[in-house]
């Protein structure tokens, strides 16, 4: 009876002993990868004895049975390069494999080769790296940083409000949009490799409607809309003319230029409405945001070819990108004709468009106001909006005089001495005149606001 138990267990030990290692995983954008796993023959040589040679699926999957006696640290080597990896006897190893610089291990033994890689033991040498390993390395990078970020974040979900979440994830997810993007622009000014392409147009659009905050200015996130906006989704109702074309046919109107160059490319209008909502455009953080506000100003210009529209728009720029940051307008006291004084919101019972007006204007309210009306009816949709003149000027007398004239002195009202300095430090005020779409509470409608600045620069400044 003795002996039958030794006999059983020594037969119990064997039957351990003989069950293979298994080595499974995936090369994550390679398919076809062919590879083997060895040992170091020469040390001094560096060279490979190669146990298994395979190849993995045409889905990059692999998996590979070595019987191994005792713990072993191996050799992975294929089209990337080679690298090193412990492994026991019986183990069950998962390797994804992006490229040789980023190669992640689970299962059985992970702890050591991660650590491994951690330490920078695993690599022996390398392919000449190619820009596809390069942009790869990017990508994935880019990727475990954005975990690694949710990761944190998701800790202190429950000590911050739900707003502060938000804006996190919304920085988070704009630093890994802002790579990846950027990536694919790289691809696309080169010309090659348009399987690359389409590979990360695809990895791209699977974040894309992810929950954005718009009235956050998460300058991650609007910074990746200049590398992005090709995947803003376009409204394909809009009608498509050259700019060329609009400037043979209506050479003196203004307001349908504007009109019409953002009917033609709306993405360009929401990466510039990032850029101003940042403040890249004129308080740039470094010279590379400079570089890519200045991009968009440039293109704009060229496809605007009227030097005086230009500056125009350039100026405006300038102003609304500060205007957006605000979330409502000052409740300024005002004056009106009878030289009754008001709060501001007072004279707001419904979506007002506030227009901060000067005397020095070629055009007066009365034909800023036909000037609007024209503009609303070529809108497909226009808003219901009454229109306020707040007058900045240095003479009351002067401007009753110039108001008495007027069909629409009743929405004209004059700025009280006291608070034009106010005007100045809170909205950077450099130039009039100056717009800005409010609700009944002064609350800044920020979609329409800088569309509207846009305009009432272009039309009212344009002219004189």
């Amino acid at each position: 009876m003795k002996y039958i138990w030794i006999f059983l267990l020594f037969l119990f030990a064997t039957t351990i002993q003989a069950k293979p290692t298994i080595f499974e995983g995936t090369f994550l954008y390679q398919k076809n990868e062919k590879f083997c796993i060895g040992i170091i023959e020469n040390n001094l040589l560096d060279e490979v004895e190669c146990w298994k040679d395979t190849i993995s699926d045409d889905k990059g999957n692999f998996k590979v049975n070595i019987d191994l006696e005792d713990e072993k640290i191996l050799v992975f080597k294929s089209s990337h390069g080679k690298f090193k990896f412990y492994a026991k006897p019986s183990d069950s190893v998962f390797i994804s494999i992006l490229n040789i610089w980023n190669i992640k291990f689970t299962g059985a033994s992970s702890f050591e080769n991660n650590w491994m890689i951690a330490h920078k033991f695993h690599q022996l040498t390398t392919s000449f790296p190619n820009p596809f390993d390069s942009w790869m390395d990017e990508k994935q990078r880019a990727q475990i940083d954005f975990e690694e970020n949710m990761g944190q974040l998701e800790k202190i979900k429950d000590q911050v409000s739900k707003y502060f979440y938000s804006y996190a994830k919304t920085e988070i997810l704009g630093m890994k949009y802002r790579v990846w993007c950027k990536i694919h622009a790289d691809l696309v000014q080169i010309k090659r490799d348009f399987e690359m392409i389409s590979y990360m147009e695809n990895e791209i659009k699977t974040f894309l409607n992810e929950p954005i905050i718009d009235d956050i200015s998460s300058y991650n996130y609007h910074y990746s809309m200049i590398y992005c906006d090709k995947f803003i989704p376009v409204n394909p109702s809009f009608n498509q003319y050259s700019i060329a074309d609009i400037w043979q046919k209506v050479p003196n109107d203004t307001t349908k230029q504007v009109l019409q160059h953002f009917k033609n490319f709306p993405n360009l209008y929401k990466s510039i409405q990032y850029l101003a909502a940042n403040g890249l455009i004129n308080n740039a953080k470094d010279s590379t945001e400079l570089f890519f506000a200045k991009r968009y100003v440039t293109y704009l210009s060229d496809l605007f070819p009227k030097q005086g529209t230009n500056k125009v728009l350039d100026d405006s720029y300038f102003n609304m990108a500060r205007t957006i940051l605000l979330t409502k307008a000052k409740d300024f006291k005002v004056l009106d004709s009878h030289k009754d004084t008001f709060n501001m919101v007072e004279l707001i019972d419904q979506k007002t468009l506030l227009v901060f007006y000067t005397l020095n204007q070629r055009e007066n309210f009365d034909s800023l106001q036909n000037s609007i009306n024209s503009f609303v009816k070529m809108i497909k949709h226009p808003e219901e909006f009454k229109i306020v003149a707040v007058y900045v000027s240095d003479s009351l007398e002067t401007w009753l005089q110039h108001i008495a004239t007027l069909k629409n002195k009743e929405n004209c009202y004059f700025l009280c001495e006291n608070q034009k300095e106010t005007i100045k430090k809170d909205y950077y005020v450099k130039t009039l005149p100056y717009c800005m779409m409010v609700e009944k509470d002064l609350k800044i409608s920020k979609k329409s606001a800088y569309f509207y600045g846009i305009f009432t620069d272009v039309i009212l400044t344009g002219r004189n």
